[in-house]
């Protein structure tokens, strides 16, 4: 099993927002930004301005944490390439996370849910598709995290259902596939760095963390190239 880091870089450019994280031996420090088409000149500076609050430098660093998506098939390869190129060059290993599992973590942390359901927006009528029930405080998928057509989904099992994401503008098509109606909504939901420390450190201890060119984007389309900076349709 691996030990426990004590200095942990999260970051997150699946969607609209820009997050980073840092955990460090005094505590949590983090910025959050919501800059559609602007993540790629604006991550290095938090990555940098997070460090010079901590007054750490990038090689005190023990762990990287990335969202891996699914979401902007853009956004993916920005934090794949900027995890890649910084824990390559220190030799330091990265957990991958689920953009949907850290949503749904987000929510357990601010609304206390233990059941979510996390819809993303893709195409049309399509949405990236996770369930996922709390335990011990942490967001573990129940089943597959698929792209699916609203109409198309299943709830892997039965319970108190809550429903996070922007995919979720689909409500009643959602409800009419899953066959229940879903009293509690969050629309305008997020990755948020600290989450994704949270499911990384968990992961990282469980043996899943991976070496820097093993991080790989999850598009969750087949027809998606899976190595950063080849075309995408």
């Amino acid at each position: 099993m691996s030990s426990q880091p004590l200095h942990v870089l999260a970051l997150d450019t699946s969607t609209e927002a820009c997050t980073v994280a840092l955990q460090h031996a005094s505590g949590l420090e983090e910025i959050f930004r919501i800059i559609p088409r602007d993540h790629n000149r604006q991550i290095l500076p938090m990555l940098q301005e997070i460090l010079t609050r901590a007054e750490l430098q990038f090689q005190e660093l023990d762990l990287f944490v990335v969202g891996r998506g699914p979401g902007s098939f853009t956004g993916l390869r920005i934090a794949t390439g900027v995890v890649q190129g910084l824990a390559f060059g220190l030799g330091k290993p990265v957990v991958p996370v689920s953009t949907l599992a850290c949503l749904a973590q987000g929510q357990f942390r601010t609304g206390g849910q233990l059941q979510i359901m996390v819809a993303l927006q893709a195409r049309r009528d399509e949405i990236y598709w996770g369930c996922f029930e709390i335990v011990a405080g942490l967001a573990t998928a129940v089943g597959d995290e698929n792209v699916l057509d609203c109409r198309d989904l299943k709830l892997p099992k039965e319970g108190n259902w809550f429903g996070v994401g922007n995919g979720w503008k689909h409500k009643a098509l959602i409800e009419q596939a899953i066959g229940i109606e879903v009293e509690g909504i969050e629309l305008n939901a997020y990755p948020v760095g600290r989450d994704l420390i949270t499911l990384g450190v968990r992961d990282h201890l469980q043996g899943r963390s991976v070496a820097a060119e093993a991080v790989r984007p999850v598009y969750l389309r087949e027809k998606v190239a899976a190595a950063p900076g080849e075309s995408a349709s």
